[in-house]
């Protein structure tokens, strides 16, 4: 009896630890590229030149932080240079294999890649975008 309890434990653990995001996470990178594809050659150039003004501002300066009841905070950096702190909510899918962020404008992403350092997400809404997050905790 007690060895099915442990085994069910052990699962239950072990389940828990892949949509465990508890903390403070930076955003360490943006990808871009596929979303690139998708504009015409001649309007690529200033696309780039756009995320990378975008890039600068907000790269290593934006903030999720996940915490308890599925809450969200995200700070990131304003064009003013003040900061706007949105609250908001985070859920997984029954699966845990896609985030779902509450904001102002609802975001969903597909876990590429999660470990307890470090988070890629792939958006699944236009523009497509691929996050880096590591935790700061």
């Amino acid at each position: 009896m007690y060895k099915y309890l442990l085994i069910a434990l052990l699962f239950c653990a072990a389940c828990s630890g892949e949509t465990e995001i508890s903390g403070k996470w930076k955003l360490t990178a943006i990808d871009y590229s596929e979303f690139e594809q998708s504009i015409p050659e001649m309007k690529r150039e200033a696309f780039r030149i756009s995320l990378q003004e975008h890039s600068e501002t907000i790269i290593n300066k934006t903030f999720f932080t996940f915490s308890e009841n599925q809450k969200l905070v995200l700070q990131s950096p304003d064009f003013e240079g003040g900061i706007d702190i949105i609250n908001g909510k985070y859920r997984f899918s029954e699966n845990n294999d896609s985030l779902f962020l509450e904001l102002d404008t609802p975001e969903s992403y597909v876990i590429i890649e999660k470990s307890d350092r470090s988070m890629k997400l792939k958006s699944t809404d236009e523009p497509l975008r691929t996050l880096t997050l590591e935790a700061i905790n």
